[in-house]
């Protein structure tokens, strides 16, 4: 997956896909089976160790002096990893190349609002708060993916869940529709369901308001929402459609 994604990046189309474990990746390039490989780890990976080894033989010596590690660097479009400078003693040093973030990925459970669904949301939300409130612990004596990661990363083009992050609650979706009506965007009954005719009615705030019309409701949204209604009712026109004043931009970017 992450070397098919890597290639696509930076628009190559090899002839041919290998799909090997490290080390007969690495061994099918020494013995010219194979162009170049994708070597996916943390640490001092065994197999770069290894082919370190292997440089000081006299019988291999040669053939692993003529492999090298290349650096990777990513489109500037690119979100989906980041950049990161590794290094192997004796073999490859201070070479850039790219990272792999953890990343959760989680059905959509909002889109519904039937007991399952809403069951599931709970589930979620119940990860988040154990996730948000254990990180430490968790950084401390579980997996070691556990110190590369954390909740608050955006993560390129995927949304940030409702259910995880708790922005779903009943309270917050009611107080977004009644403010949606407010403004004239007629999100329908408020009733603390995050449906489709209250997502449309965000999306087409979010388009007014010159954001990306996701249709998904978190805390930003509804400061931005709260700060809307108080411009439309100090307002001798009435409802003000656009972008929030600079001041309250300013005030939601320090909130974030």
């Amino acid at each position: 997956v992450v070397s098919n994604n890597l290639l696509h990046l930076h628009g190559v189309t090899p002839s041919k896909r290998i799909q090997l474990k490290p080390g007969p990746g690495i061994t099918a390039v020494l013995l010219d089976q194979a162009d170049a490989a994708f070597v996916v780890g943390g640490g001092q990976m065994g197999v770069i160790q290894k082919l370190g080894a292997m440089r000081q033989s006299e019988e291999l010596g040669p053939d692993t002096q003529q492999v090298h590690m290349l650096e990777l660097k990513l489109p500037a479009t690119a979100t989906e990893y980041r950049p990161v400078t590794v290094n192997y003693p004796g073999f490859a040093e201070n070479l850039d190349t790219v990272a792999i973030l953890p990343t959760l990925v989680s059905y959509d459970f909002t889109k519904k609002y039937t007991p399952y669904f809403r069951r599931r949301c709970g589930e979620l939300a119940r990860i988040g708060e154990t996730v948000r409130d254990r990180l430490e612990e968790l950084r401390a004596s579980g997996h070691k993916q556990w110190r590369a990661t954390t909740w608050e990363l955006e993560a390129g083009k995927w949304e940030k869940d409702p259910c995880f992050f708790g922005t779903a609650k009943k309270e917050i979706v009611s107080e977004a529709q009644k403010i949606l009506n407010d403004l004239g965007y007629k999100s329908g009954k408020v009733d603390g369901i995050l449906g489709p005719r209250t997502k449309g009615a965000i999306r087409r705030f979010q388009t007014d308001q010159e954001l990306t019309p996701s249709g998904t409701l978190n805390v930003d949204l509804l400061e931005i929402l709260r700060v809307q209604r108080k411009v439309s009712t100090t307002s001798d026109r009435g409802l003000l459609v656009g972008p929030v004043p600079e001041l309250a931009s300013s005030m939601i970017e320090e909130r974030k």
